[in-house]
This record gives structure tokens, C-alpha cells and sequence, in this order.
């Protein structure tokens, strides 16, 4: 296909990058700017009632937004459900006459809504009960060794504790004896006429991290366990759930279980099984381990993305600074509907690997202690307060 064919396809902004980095800021000024309508592709995002720990736009928002609220948490959602969604979306965004902007970091959405479902063959109930009791007394570090074995391309794919993914691909080696990796996309439609234009956002490592570790905190303050305990006690949620492993409501759950058995059968009362200091010290423990789990996705994100051809990389911080964001979105803006270059200063193919530097300075990286012991207290006294009412 000629470049001038090409050029002539409608275009498909597409705004990949990691976790806390600014995507959902950028892409409301940039529906501003292109007439456009959002479509999520968030693989937490989709889940109803899962608001604050999903960093979920207002709903009040102008914007339209699709692919957002679409599915209960007592129901999976796989990247090939999210592909023909979202190409659903991009159709009648398109037939308005608006512009479809594609916003998420979910690696394994973007990758299939871009080159297409996996041909391997759907897993069978024997298939599955082999590889539950090959990995059942196994950590996920034990696991993906496991997959990297017999398939260690797609196993370096993978971010920490996707266990339906790791799970999906023992499946297959099991029953074709080959890597699900070498199962190529189906591409049949590949001649959509859609010209997808692809971002990655990014910024230096420890500016990212300092964002990161702020956003855990507020969502705390603004009612994470809280909205978890809701979501156990409507809906039954549980960790190892395709909504309860999601990032944040995973540790929350965990959290729960470790100190008022919150997950396990069903009693008159919930009380914690320690009290004082040692409460606060395992309040600490969960939110640090919060943090890290959250830092560590950013950095897969960044691994998913790297090889990635077809994504333009912009460092959103140069010199450790954010760019304003109505700048940010005018360089978007003429990149995207008048082919300007990227401007060479904040151009983040540099980000791709970390220096030596970079590497001795996040060594280094502390997440500083965001909250007060009084804090720390009315936390767990509302947490306490919650799960006394749950049989009121």
C-alpha cells in the first residue's frame, strides 16, 4: 500500500504510556482540539463501581467517553472482547465526523486492537486443570520461570502477577506444545481504514515514581478501601479475580484478609487481629508494598512498549519539568493532523533505557512517609467502622 493511500485513511490517535504519567490530562485537551471522543483502554477501567483505584475521569466530564463502566466485576473481559468494542467506538466516533483518541496503558488492549486477535486455540477444561496444579504451590516469580522455559518471549511480555495470562499461555503450550507467541495475530482486517498515530508518554524514571507514589496516596485519602470493601460486600470480589487482581484492589484485598480475615467465611463481626503499633506497622507495609507494586507495572509498561516501532516516544518532563499542557497538546495537535516532527527537545527515545546514572539514582529512590500516625489511625478506625456495619 502506498504512503498516500495510507494518508488518506482516517486517523486514529492512539495515547499509550505509563501509569500516573498524564494521558487522561492530555487526552481531555486534546478531544478540545480535534472534535474527538476517548475511548479507554484500560483493562481496570472497564469495571463498574471500581472508580477511585481506577483513576477514572469525572462523570460529569464533556468529553464522551466509551469502554468505561461496561463490565461487572463478577465478569471477565479479554483484550479480544476490547478489540471488537473498540473498533465498534472508532466506527461511529468516525461517522459523526469526530476524531477517535485511543487513551490507556494496558499493553496487551492496544497490541491486539492494533494488530489483531491471537489465532491460538481456545483452552480446554483438561488444559486448564493441568496448568492449575503445575503452578498451584508456586509464587509468581516460580511461575513465569516456569513460562520462560518454553516461551520467553512472550513470558518477558508480561507484567507482574498476570496471572490469566501466564495461566492462558501454559494452556496452550500444553495443548499445541508450542509458544503462544508463535501464534500470529489474526489480521484479516487488516486493511481497516484506519491510520492509527501512536504515542508513548513519558518521563524521567524518578519524576515518574514521585507521581506515582503521590497518586497512591491520594487514593487512600479519597476512599480506596473503602470503595474494596463495598465492592466484597456487593459483589463478592476477590483477589484472584480478573477485577480483583487489578493493581491496587489487589492489595487492598489482601490487606483485609491478612488483618480482619475479611475474605474468608462469613462471621457475626469483623475485629482486627492486632492493635496499636503493630496495626500501624502492617497499615505501612501494605501501603509501601501499595507503592512498589505500582512503580514496578510503570516500569513494565515501559519494557511492553519499548519495541514497539510504530509508537512515538515523548518525554512530557525535560529537565525534570512538565511541560505545560496546553503546549504539550499543541505539538500533538500538529504531529498529529499536519505530520509535524516531534520536537527534538522533548523527544523520549532517549527514555527508552536508563543510563548508569539513572540506574544508581533510583537505587537510591525512597518513597518518602506521606501519612501522619494520626492519619494512619483514622484510616483504620474507618475501615474498623465499615466492616462493623456491614451487618447492621
Amino acid at each position: 500500500m502506498s504512503c498516500s493511500a495510507v494518508k488518506a485513511r482516517p486517523r486514529v490517535l492512539v495515547i499509550a504510556g505509563s501509569t500516573a504519567v498524564g494521558k487522561t490530562e492530555l487526552s481531555l485537551h486534546l478531544a478540545q482540539r480535534l472534535n474527538g471522543e476517548i475511548i479507554s483502554a484500560d483493562s481496570a477501567q472497564v469495571y463498574q463501581e471500581m472508580n477511585i483505584g481506577t483513576a477514572k475521569v469525572a462523570a460529569d466530564v464533556s468529553v464522551p467517553h466509551h469502554l468505561v463502566n461496561i463490565v461487572p466485576v463478577t465478569h471477565s473481559y479479554a483484550a479480544g472482547e476490547f478489540r471488537k468494542d473498540a473498533l465498534k467506538a472508532i466506527e461511529a466516533i468516525l461517522s459523526r465526523g469526530r476524531t477517535p483518541i485511543v487513551v490507556g496503558g494496558t499493553g496487551f488492549y492496544v497490541n491486539t486492537l492494533l494488530s489483531g486477535e491471537s489465532t491460538a486455540p481456545a483452552s480446554t477444561a483438561e488444559d486448564k486443570q493441568h496448568v492449575n496444579q503445575l503452578i498451584a504451590s508456586k509464587t509468581w516469580d516460580q511461575s513465569l520461570e516456569l513460562l520462560k522455559s518454553c516461551d520467553p518471549q512472550y513470558a518477558s511480555s508480561l507484567n507482574g502477577n498476570d496471572w490469566y495470562r501466564l495461566r492462558r499461555a501454559l494452556e496452550v503450550y500444553h495443548q499445541t506444545g508450542k509458544p503462544v507467541s508463535t501464534f500470529k495475530p489474526d489480521v484479516a482486517d487488516e486493511l481497516l481504514p484506519y491510520n492509527y498515530k501512536c504515542l508513548f508518554l513519558t518521563m524521567p524514571r524518578a519524576l515518574l515514581y514521585q507521581r506515582i507514589d503521590t497518586r497512591c496516596t491520594q487514593m487512600i485519602k479519597e476512599g480506596l478501601l473503602q470503595e474494596t470493601i463495598m465492592l466484597v460486600k456487593r459483589h463478592g470480589l476477590v483477589a484472584d479475580s480478573s477485577a480483583g487482581r487489578s493493581l491496587g484492589y489487589r492489595q487492598v484485598l489482601e490487606f483485609l484478609q491478612q488483618v480482619w480475615s475479611f475474605l474468608g467465611s462469613a462471621q457475626s463481626s469483623y475485629q482486627a487481629k492486632m492493635s496499636g503499633k503493630e496495626l500501624q506497622a502492617k497499615f505501612c507495609e501494605f501501603f509501601a508494598d501499595f507503592q512498589t507494586k505500582t512503580r514496578n507495572f510503570a516500569k513494565d509498561q515501559l519494557i511492553y512498549f519499548r519495541p514497539r516501532e510504530s509508537f512515538h516516544w515523548i518525554n512530557v518532563a525535560p529537565g525534570n519539568h512538565r511541560l505545560p499542557m496546553e503546549t504539550l497538546a499543541d505539538v500533538v495537535t500538529n504531529w498529529f493532523i499536519h505530520d509535524h516532527s516531534i520536537p527534538q527537545d522533548i523527544d523520549g527515545t532517549s527514555l527508552k533505557q536508563l543510563t548508569k546514572n539513572e540506574q544508581q539514582e533510583l537505587l537510591k529512590y525512597k518513597s518518602t512517609e506521606p501519612f501522619t500516625t494520626n492519619e494512619i489511625d483514622v484510616v483504620l478506625d474507618q475501615i474498623q467502622h465499615d466492616l462493623n456495619q456491614l451487618h447492621n
